[in-house]
């Protein structure tokens, strides 16, 4: 008792301390989970304490054997301060949710501790690793709610690949991490303290570690301290538990049965579920895809969308983002070679790639493969290579045109004034008026095909 309150004297000058740590990014991405604002949205009055700092029980437990072994670390009291601050600023918050996803996870952890044999307090373990955030994350070697590095979670059979971690999946990992500390519990003959140091730091270091003595590595005393100040903290201070909230909670979840690989972005595209929401409650699935007939671990999505699920299912398949078809188009008609014999065109006045490529039966982008064009701009006299059947080409009438002598006409009726813009031809500015042709167009200017921008051609409305 008076161990804690000695502990929790320091409280006003922990606030003091402003250096900023590794344990205070683990502990402020623990905050951002998805899970836990999950949570305190559904029941925001869970995530405030009455108190703070909180009320001491008014029977206090007595101390387990790897609360006793962490004594001599607890006397520094830089460090603890530290840890405490970490906890009680800003009203408790930290404490608050750290109470919170204990209720959900620690009868999880206890259920495997008692099952290999080993004491309930190294369930306070994830909190030093990393703040009982099961998405954790720190990008180089340690992941999960216990923070298990890579070589011990392959050690103990976890899968790790681009689009499963099994570290970050509770049941998993916490079955890995206590088969680990049942070995070093055999290893150091029962010793809890080394057991949470070879945990920490590894075997080579925790041979050569002895008990009592501070070891020259502060993150390891800080680490220590911290996990002696949970262990106290939490078992010595008055709590509401919401394990029941959770249960409701997570009742709005189910597994979908996937038969084939499938991607978060189509049940994102396809479903009305939020791609956020998708990843918070999957986050072993940390890549976009997930695979079929995955047995491992459960996929989940909120019950109301499982109807739309089995409605959509064999689209979300074979689902492909819009950028993926677009790029798969484009190589597709990358690699088409060219068919038919091959031809040159002359560019005259007024033509625009689209319509010689109607002239010749062909695409647009195919003129401009076939001739390595960057743009749809062409000039005048530039020669253009087309393949395709030559009856299609346009034919040139050498012969000279018949002397037309019938009088002309002059058109009667509405007209109006139309300015050429630069890359038009007589036949596009025809197709703009219903029943107009070019060569209404050119009798009316008394014009040939040849026109140029900023022309302006009278066309009658009425004929």
């Amino acid at each position: 008792m008076l161990r804690l309150l000695s502990i929790l004297s320091l409280f006003c000058a922990a606030h003091a301390l402003h250096a900023q740590s590794n344990y205070e990014e683990i502990l402020s991405s623990s905050q951002q989970q998805w899970l836990l604002e999950l949570f305190t949205e559904t029941y925001p009055d869970a995530s405030v304490l009455q108190h703070c700092p909180p009320d001491l029980k008014q029977q206090i437990p007595e101390s387990s054997a790897l609360d006793e072994s962490l004594h001599p670390y607890a006397m520094d009291r830089t460090a603890e301060a530290k840890c405490i601050a970490y906890y009680f600023n800003d009203d408790c918050q930290a404490f608050s949710n750290l109470r919170l996803l204990s209720d959900l996870y620690f009868p999880l952890f206890e259920r495997h501790l008692q099952s290999a044999g080993l004491e309930d307090d190294y369930k306070f373990l994830p909190i030093v690793a990393s703040a009982l955030n099961s998405s954790f994350d720190d990008g180089k070697n340690h992941a999960g709610l216990w923070g298990l590095s890579y070589p011990d979670a392959r050690l103990a059979g976890l899968e790790i690949n681009t689009n499963v971690d099994q570290r970050k999946a509770p049941d998993l990992a916490t079955k890995a991490a206590i088969e680990l500390l049942k070995g070093y519990h055999e290893r150091y003959d029962g010793d809890p303290l080394k057991v949470v140091v070879a945990y920490l730091r590894g075997i080579h270091f925790t041979d050569r570690f002895t008990p009592g003595e501070h070891p020259e590595d502060p993150l390891l005393t800080e680490q220590l301290t911290l996990l002696h100040v949970s262990i106290r903290l939490f078992k010595h201070t008055e709590a509401e538990h919401h394990l029941m909230d959770w249960l409701t909670l997570l009742q709005e979840y189910e597994a979908v049965p996937l038969m084939k690989e499938t991607s978060k972005d189509g049940m994102a595209d396809l479903l009305s579920v939020d791609r956020h929401l998708i990843d918070g409650l999957n986050p072993a699935f940390h890549g976009n895809k997930v695979p079929g007939m995955y047995r491992a671990l459960p996929f989940l999505l909120p019950k109301g969308a499982l109807d739309e699920f089995h409605t959509v299912e064999d689209s979300l398949y074979c689902y492909k983002p819009k950028e993926e078809i677009v790029e798969a188009a484009r190589q597709a008609e990358a690699k088409r070679e060219p068919s038919g014999d091959a031809t040159y065109y002359t560019v005259r006045s007024g033509d625009v790639l689209g319509v010689i490529a109607q002239r010749f039966g062909v695409r647009v982008s195919e003129l401009k493969r076939w001739n390595n064009l960057r743009s749809d701009r062409i000039d005048v006299g530039q020669k253009l290579l087309i393949y395709g059947d030559n009856k299609k080409q346009p034919t040139t009438n050498t012969q000279p045109k018949k002397t037309d002598t019938k009088p002309k006409v002059t058109p009667k009726g509405d007209y109006v004034e139309y300015t050429v813009q630069s890359g038009e031809s007589l036949w596009l500015i025809a197709k703009k008026f219903p029943g107009v042709s070019a060569d209404n167009i050119m009798e009316w200017n008394n014009i040939t095909d040849d026109i140029r921008p900023g022309q302006t051609l009278k066309i009658y409305t009425n004929q």
